[in-house]
């Protein structure tokens, strides 16, 4: 299994133009000072939704984030997290970003499907005039594991995250994987992320 991939079903041109395009901009290195310990995905929800308009910008078309639209329930102008357009590709959506344990897969399809069940509330109450509502969950797996990251432990993640309902998309490039954060003393490894999206 490769660990860059993606896995989509009858999804439109569109979707998968703009996740692959995510995708390389998301295993792209900020930094090229090796010093520096740095991934975009260490930056949470705000972080991956602006790569996400990013990448619908890179492919031509226009992308605000926390735009206002109105909802029904209650009946107001609320922010909805992207609102994308392109030649062939238009939405509003909804995104949240997780954090699972690397080493516990099987934990993931219910932390996802968690994500996805609150994205679907807070979705459903909006008055979509006529635009398609996607949504969208950032998937940020760590590890405290002293020895660093295996490849085991990434392909155990990944052979969970194809079982699970949506497009997908994910990287864990070589050079993230020894990257870390000081945790109160322990370092934690942020290897990789991955992109489930869903239509409403």
């Amino acid at each position: 299994m490769r660990v860059t991939g993606e896995q989509f079903q009858n999804h439109s041109m569109g979707l998968k133009r703009l996740l692959l395009k995510w995708r390389s901009l998301a295993a792209h290195r900020i930094w090229d000072d090796d010093n520096l310990n740095d991934c975009s995905w260490w930056y949470g929800e705000r972080g991956s939704v602006s790569q996400l308009a990013g990448a619908a910008w890179a492919l031509g078309g226009w992308a605000i984030q926390d735009y206002a639209w109105e909802r029904w329930k209650p009946k107001r102008y609320a922010q909805i997290d992207l609102c994308v357009e392109n030649r062939d590709l238009k939405f509003i959506a909804e995104a949240k970003q997780i954090w699972p344990c690397l080493s516990k897969p099987r934990l993931l399809t219910r932390r996802v499907q968690e994500a996805f069940g609150t994205l679907e509330k807070e979705l459903d109450c909006v008055d979509s005039e006529g635009w398609p509502r996607w949504m969208f969950v950032f998937i940020t797996p760590w590890t405290r594991r002293m020895q660093g990251v295996s490849d085991s432990m990434i392909h155990g993640f990944l052979s969970t995250l194809i079982n699970i309902r949506g497009a997908a998309v994910w990287t864990f490039p070589p050079w993230a994987r020894s990257r870390n954060i000081d945790s109160g003393g322990r370092p934690t490894f942020y290897p990789g992320v991955a992109l489930l999206a869903r239509k409403l």
